[in-house]
């Protein structure tokens, strides 16, 4: 009977194994084995659990819910998606009764919760609400926002990049924990044999242990660290630089050796040599070195002297060249890009990457200023402390330099292109079979054009200005229109407060002008995504709880990342670096796990706005 029904719901969807197997993330020849009735899995099993999801997220993406709901005779008053997939259950398993299918799903629920693995804001919650703390308690005795604490709850951010916050949230839960005599609640919660509960340093470390660790969102926190730093960066010098005198004297600039040695040397040599660049107006500079740069970053007063010269060569229009070496992981990419961020908010700055990789044994260093001067060397790794760094101004030698440079830049790629908003808007794209989309706003690309022309007029915006608007609503809707045609759109969005959106304070997601909603423009908004999401199969939108990221949009496709700062400095960087795409996906693909929802539900969710 089994089978028999199965096979009449895949006929009445006009459904495929391969399809039903896309939905249920399972392989196509355990559908198709079910299918054939060569295995009828137990009501209870990992298989009918996904078989049942994959039928229901099947006929909720091609928009026949109301078929299915027919062919299973589900109440059709309104069902959740649950009573849905129950009623799917009833139907395949008619056979059992229904006492016997709740038995099955107690069993199943029991061994599951053991097995499941939570995420850092799932445990976090759970350690939370044994403690009985609010986030805003929390947040005083860690003395951070609120905002940060339920971000972290909800698994919108892991606090991985921070070790003393990590030790002071495992130490405040653990210790409040404790005296609330709760301790066996969680030493049950993080696994932890009951019979160590009189050894509090053990208790303490496996605690510790558990709740950190970080291994699957080790993607998530290198996102969240560059994340931070392109929204936190002000160009305010919060340190005072000294003159430009007192680093660059003319001694150093005036010197004729040819020869420095060790870190002390390639300091000096560094100092004349972008002294050098400013006070002779040199155009370009061109960088790269793949020794360890502890020479420049690990001491304080150099790293000031160091800042205020290339302070002063932005100043002075001096474009900057740089190749990355990226050659091991995802933490050297981004205190590469980190250590370079007021450069790379000057727009004087355009950085590569080297593609052939691999390990060597010596270190190469090449600061190029062309025509003018050059810093060289090459160590065996490790030496570099010791070693020779020479400092050239013979015009052979430094065509010699750039020719060698020109071979490095002709084996590398862009890692991040700069555009500033909104004057290279046009020159922004992104391509790939799909591309999801982190906005802290509802998508331009989805609101009506009577909407967007009743606010420009709402708001009595200059000619120029409205058409201003009304070019990049278009481009929007260009770009979103194409990348349905060749994939598909899936939009992760905070949706609004009541008491935010009934204050006037919910942004248009508008690059041009500032125009904010008004409720009855929200729901008119809010209608054009609903009507977009039922009528377009390739579309999907994701409702977040909480905005990760409150300045900041983000687009990811396969190949290519733009993040767009809001606040100003405005400007989208784009990355097309794999490892920097990969590592993009994995985060929207962890945020859109957290709120996976099917269009049903989301529907009903966006439908209080209506």
């Amino acid at each position: 009977m089994f089978t028999e029904r199965l096979n009449e719901l895949f006929e009445c969807l006009d459904a495929t194994s391969t399809e039903i197997a896309k939905f249920a993330g399972c392989d196509r020849s355990l559908i198709s084995r079910i299918k054939s009735g060569n295995r009828t899995p137990k009501p209870s099993s990992n298989s009918t659990e996904k078989l049942i999801n994959g039928i229901f997220m099947f006929a909720d993406d091609k928009n026949v819910i109301g078929k299915l709901i027919s062919a299973v005779s589900c109440p059709s008053d309104n069902p959740t998606p649950d009573e849905i997939k129950r009623h799917i259950l009833l139907f395949l398993y008619e056979d059992y009764s229904e006492q016997d299918l709740q038995k099955h799903a107690r069993k199943k629920a029991a061994s599951g919760a053991a097995e499941r693995k939570l995420a850092y804001g799932a445990r976090l919650d759970a350690v939370m609400n044994i403690a009985d703390i609010s986030n805003v308690r929390l947040s005083k005795m860690l003395h951070i926002d609120a905002s940060t604490v339920s971000r972290f709850r909800k698994g919108l951010r892991v606090p991985k990049a921070n070790r003393q916050l990590t030790n002071d949230i495992c130490n405040i839960l653990f210790e409040r924990i404790r005296e609330f005599g709760r301790l066996s609640e969680l030493l049950k919660l993080a696994s932890i044999p009951p019979n160590l509960s009189d050894d509090m340093e053990e208790c303490y470390e496996r605690f510790c242990n558990w709740l950190c660790d970080f291994k699957t969102e080790d993607a998530s926190s290198f996102v969240e660290n560059l994340l931070d730093n392109i929204s936190s960066f002000s160009a305010d010098i919060k340190t005072p630089l000294p003159d430009f005198d007192e680093v660059a004297p003319d001694k150093i600039l005036n010197a004729k050796e040819n020869i420095y040695y060790g870190t002390d040397g390639v300091r000096t040599a560094v100092i004349r040599f972008l002294g050098n660049a400013v006070k002779t107006g040199a155009k370009e500079l061109w960088l790269y070195s793949d020794q360890n740069m502890d020479w420049m970053s690990h001491d304080i007063p150099f790293h000031i002297k160091w800042m205020t010269l290339m302070s002063a060569c932005v100043r002075h229009g001096i474009k900057i060249r740089i190749i990355h070496n990226i050659n091991r992981n995802l933490d050297e990419m981004t205190d590469a890009i980190n250590s370079w961020m007021p450069l790379y908010m000057s727009g004087m700055i355009k950085s590569y990457y080297c593609k052939k990789q691999g390990e060597s044994k010596f270190s190469t260093t090449i600061f190029l200023c062309p025509g003018m001067a050059c810093i060289s060397s090459v160590h065996v790794y490790g030496c570099e402390g010791e070693g020779i760094y020479r400092y050239d101004t013979d015009e052979k030698i430094i065509k010699v330099e750039e020719l060698y440079y020109k071979k490095l830049l002709a084996m590398s790629k862009p890692l991040v292109r700069i555009y500033q908003i909104p004057k290279d808007g046009d020159k922004i794209d992104i391509c790939g079979n799909g591309i999801t989309t982190v906005l802290n706003t509802l998508s331009l690309a989805t609101m009506p054009e009577s909407l967007i022309k009743s606010m420009v007029k709402r708001y009595g915006l200059s000619e120029s200005v409205g058409n201003d608007v009304l070019l990049e609503w278009q481009e929007k809707n260009r770009i979103f229109t194409d990348e349905l045609n060749h994939g598909f759109v899936h939009e992760i969005i905070c949706t609004a407060e009541d008491e935010l959106l009934f204050s006037g304070k919910i942004p248009a997601e508008i690059q041009s002008a500032n125009l904010t909603y008004t409720p009855h423009e929200y729901k008119e908004h809010i209608k054009n995504t609903i009507a977009f999401s039922d009528s377009n199969p390739n579309y999907r939108f994701y409702a977040l709880p909480d905005t990760p990221f409150t300045n900041i949009t983000i687009a990811v496709s396969e190949n290519a990342v733009l993040v767009t700062r809001l606040l100003p400095p405005q400007m989208t960087f784009a990355f097309s670096h794999p490892a920097m795409c990969e590592a993009f996906s994995e985060y929207v693909n962890r945020l859109k796990e957290l709120n996976n929802q099917d269009k049903l539900t989301t529907k009903r969710l966006l439908e209080r706005y209506v």
